[in-house]
């Protein structure tokens, strides 16, 4: 598939936090692309189910086209979204926000009740429906307290928190507890005095 024809402004599959390629190039540039990313067939183009990092370092090396995996164009948008929740939780264990994205995506197809959890529970994915609850609605949260929560300098129940205030005062607190690397206590601690 030739590169200029793959839409790489289209995140509607995007699971993967991660947008650095370097750690790919080397072994891509030398062992070539050993799983090749899973694409499905638009108009005129193609859209991206999996694969983003990969195909990101391919153009960083000047290929000019890749080997994928095209999928039918008539596949359902929630299969799609099964294929690319499946292939980036086999490459390695999801961090929260990309289980939090995955988990809001899926609810996006199926109601947040029994087909949901069960679409979870075969992805391997949390599935326990207060855990859900919890964690669906993180990857709305401002990017600065995304990253804090993949850096684990906020935990999940800080993250909670701060999810009901403004989000610029929540960005506050994301930027003042990740200068300073404060404890939950003192986190809800300064919270709790400030509120």
């Amino acid at each position: 598939v030739p590169l200029n024809r793959i839409d790489t402004t289209d995140d509607t599959f995007r699971i993967t936090t991660r947008t650095e390629v370097d750690d790919l190039l080397a072994s891509i540039s030398h062992e070539g692309m050993l799983n090749p990313p899973l694409l499905i067939k638009q108009a005129s183009d193609f859209r991206i189910i999996s694969g983003f990092r990969r195909l990101a370092a391919c153009a960083k090396l000047g290929w000019e086209e890749v080997t994928a995996r095209v999928l039918n164009p008539d596949l359902s948008p929630l299969k799609c979204l099964r294929f690319a929740i499946a292939d980036n939780a086999s490459q390695r264990p999801l961090n929260l926000v990309e289980s939090s994205r995955a988990l809001h995506k899926l609810s996006i197809y199926l109601n947040t009740g029994k087909r949901l959890i069960e679409s979870a529970s075969s992805l391997g994915l949390p599935s326990n429906p207060s855990v859900i609850k919890k964690i669906k609605d993180l990857c709305l949260l401002p990017e600065g307290i995304q990253n804090a929560i993949i850096a684990d300098t906020i935990s999940l129940s800080m993250a909670m928190d701060l999810k009901q205030l403004s989000p610029q005062c929540a960005m506050t607190f994301a930027q003042l507890f990740n200068e300073l690397k404060l404890s939950l206590n003192k986190q809800r601690e300064i919270v709790t005095l400030v509120k």
